[in-house]
């Protein structure tokens, strides 16, 4: 197996993997031990070197259409997929954010999250949350399909597995399956509980 040793190594090539300046490439079965420092890190194939700087690609199709994007994590199997230009995003999940193009400083966790979204800002946590949101920022949304039928809202908040804002902004649902149904309106659990 090809070694990697001292301090000033610019550019060098390894079967499967390739190190140019400060940026490591990886596409086979690699391993990096001791103490490293890259100012950008791809793994996983079809996965590409934009050239952008202090970006973290994990993943088939992670990253795959940055070109100007700074400061990204995407990890898992398309993350980010789609992901041009945005910058200071964290995207960790099967398909989270794939779809996302310039969106900034959003945080999705959870396996098919955000994956129609473009909006900034946004907060999303739990498997399939925000999954028709095709536009909106300044979203907090927590659970299983949380926001599930929100198409176009910004400044809402649902905690609880299918809560949804609907497409009414500056609202709030918390609770499984509490739904707001206006604008500036908070609501606590379902509409058929007292």
């Amino acid at each position: 197996a090809p070694t990697l040793s001292g301090a000033n190594i610019t550019t060098a090539t390894i079967p499967a993997a390739s190190v140019v300046g400060t940026a490591l490439t990886l596409g086979g079965n690699q391993t990096i031990t001791g103490i490293q420092t890259f100012t950008q890190m791809i793994i996983g194939s079809f996965t590409t070197d934009p050239g952008t700087n202090s970006n973290l690609y994990y993943g088939y199709l992670a990253g795959s259409s940055l070109s100007s994007g700074t400061q990204n994590t995407l990890w898992g199997y398309k993350a980010g997929q789609a992901l041009t230009s945005g910058s200071r995003n964290s995207f960790y999940g099967y398909e989270a954010g794939m779809s996302c193009q310039t969106g900034n400083d959003n945080t999705v966790m959870g396996s098919g999250a955000f994956t129609l979204g473009t909006g900034s800002r946004n907060s999303i946590a739990g498997k399939g949350a925000a999954p028709s949101l095709v536009s909106g920022d300044d979203n907090t949304w927590m659970g299983v399909n949380a926001g599930v039928g929100s198409t176009s809202v910004s400044r809402s908040s649902c905690f609880g597995k299918d809560s949804t804002c609907a497409n009414f902004s500056h609202s709030t649902a918390i609770g499984i399956g509490a739904t707001a149904t206006a604008a500036n309106q908070m609501m606590f659990g379902r509409s058929t509980e007292s």
